[in-house]
């Protein structure tokens, strides 16, 4: 049951299907990749992922694809421990990574993509900053700021019927 102190997620309208993303940490920890969006207005920050493909062999192998794309990163994936579900809608999977070399740097096709009104940057930031940025989906942030404070990582899952209930427990 998802209590309405705990639910932050706002009106996001996810793609259907599967999406994976990666939780890019340096190897100290301390930092982590993130993409910077300025869209319709908006400034906010998500974790480097997409969707999965026809041609992805696996959900790995979907990550790697989508973080090399938005990123120009090499990573290692260490752990899977949390997920996002939307009945009806959209499964997430949020993989542990580590930072292998690379500077963040978005080649795919969201900087084809880009104009006035959306703009993708990849870049480091300090995993102590994170508390103070807006980074969606916040339960993923904040699972991420316990786990590395607890120093493991906790499998997690949050499940919600609609996005309709996601608007009314905000």
């Amino acid at each position: 049951m998802i209590k309405k102190t705990g639910m932050r997620i706002f009106s996001k309208k996810y793609p259907r299907g599967i999406r994976v993303a990666g939780l890019i940490l340096s190897k100290d920890k301390k930092r982590i990749i993130l993409i910077e969006r300025y869209k319709q207005g908006r400034h906010y920050f998500v974790f480097p992922g997409g969707g999965v493909e026809d041609t992805d062999v696996t959900k790995r192998g979907a990550l790697l694809r989508e973080i090399k794309e938005e990123t120009n990163s090499l990573t290692k994936i260490v752990s899977q421990p949390y997920r996002l579900e939307v009945k009806g809608h959209s499964k997430q999977i949020f993989y542990i990574c580590e930072h292998i070399k690379g500077k963040p740097l978005v080649i795919g096709e969201e900087k084809k993509k880009q104009n006035h009104n959306d703009k993708y940057t990849a870049k480091w930031f300090l995993i102590k900053n994170l508390d103070k940025m807006t980074v969606y989906p916040v339960e993923i942030k904040d699972w991420l700021l316990n786990d590395l404070a607890s120093g493991y990582w906790q499998k997690r899952v949050l499940r919600v019927s609609s996005f309709d209930l996601l608007k009314k427990l905000n």
